[in-house]
């Protein structure tokens, strides 16, 4: 407690798949490297970003809880497209 939350940085991670979530598709949802990850507020991206791509990423772990499942997912706190 009091601690601040960690950030990683991973670069080159390959996306699998894009999606846009959330009302007017404001967020991004990704695959990326086996891991689902979550970007809030990036849904303007979407265009910009096709499976196969590569990007660097600096995010939290967190756990999702959709639908009554807990897994493991990236909250995405900034991207950079490599192609």
């Amino acid at each position: 407690m009091g601690n601040p939350e960690p950030l990683f940085l991973t670069k080159n991670m390959v996306v699998e798949d894009v999606r846009g979530v959330g009302q007017n598709s404001k967020h991004l949802r990704l695959q990326v490297n086996g891991f689902g990850a979550i970007a809030f507020n990036k849904g303007e991206l979407r265009s910009q970003i096709r499976p196969g791509y590569t990007v660097n990423l600096v995010y939290t772990i967190t756990e999702d809880h959709y639908n009554g499942n807990g897994k493991l997912q990236l909250k995405v706190k900034d991207l950079e497209i490599n192609n």
